[in-house]
């Protein structure tokens, strides 16, 4: 995902998921370093710093970097495919569906081995994502699902309030779910866009690309509140550790 806009207006819009706080505060309770790949602004790194960890955030947008640096995480400039630094972590955590940023299977496999090659021992990898509305049993007859632009939030913004209106367009042939951020104000005649280009996952998939880069699924669950997966889930996370 290319960052085009302020990472102040990303931190106002992409405010996480239900639950998400809590779980990764959790998984990196009592452990000592914690690598936060993808950290955008911090949300998440910075509540886990509240808890006593040391974190470390890596991200290639270095407007973000500086946020996340001002809430305390020692930051890293720099791509998760590809990243060297002498140290080892307890927990790397890839947080908010940022997998799905990567367009190919062998850009996912890269972030993961690169990740892996950073793990202490018995150290863990969590990361999680997104399910798609659409079931299995309907793929082959869905193509394209476009989402009719909605209004999701107002945000105050550069001195300005802003109305937030969301569009998503799903193609189940290629695994791509894109979603559009219009951002309007009665207090200017400028409009921002804001395009989200992810590259989703199936479970099956992601299970295939671990035994790949070496790693293996400790537990996989429905969302952040260690509910079964299921159908109805609309969130995954995982617990991944080195073969």
């Amino acid at each position: 995902m290319a960052l085009s806009y302020p990472a102040e207006l990303y931190e106002l819009i992409h405010s996480g998921n239900e639950g998400d706080l809590e779980f990764y505060t959790q998984e990196c309770a009592d452990v000592k370093r914690v690598l936060e790949m993808g950290c955008g602004t911090g949300r998440i790194g910075s509540a886990i710093l509240a808890h006593g960890p040391e974190v470390w955030g890596l991200d290639i947008h270095a407007e973000s970097l500086n946020m996340a640096e001002k809430k305390g995480l020692i930051t890293i400039f720099g791509d998760m495919q590809d990243f060297s630094i002498d140290q080892r972590f307890d927990r790397i955590i890839i947080p908010n569906n940022t997998l799905y940023c990567l367009s190919s299977d062998q850009e996912v496999m890269r972030c993961l081995r690169t990740a892996k090659k950073h793990l202490a021992p018995r150290g863990k990898i969590i990361f999680d994502g997104y399910l798609t509305p659409v079931r299995a049993s309907k793929i082959s007859k869905i193509t394209v699902k476009d989402r009719q632009d909605s209004w999701i939030k107002s945000v105050r913004f550069d001195g300005k309030e802003w109305d937030i209106f969301e569009k998503s367009v799903l193609d189940t042939r290629r695994k791509t779910a894109n979603v559009s951020y219009r951002c309007t104000s009665k207090e200017t005649s400028v409009e921002l866009l804001i395009e989200v280009k992810h590259r989703y996952l199936e479970i099956s998939q992601i299970l295939t690309l671990l035994q790949h880069s070496g790693l293996f699924a400790l537990s996989i669950q429905g969302g952040y509140l260690n509910e079964a997966l299921s159908e109805d889930s609309e969130n995954f996370s995982i617990r991944v550790q080195a073969v």
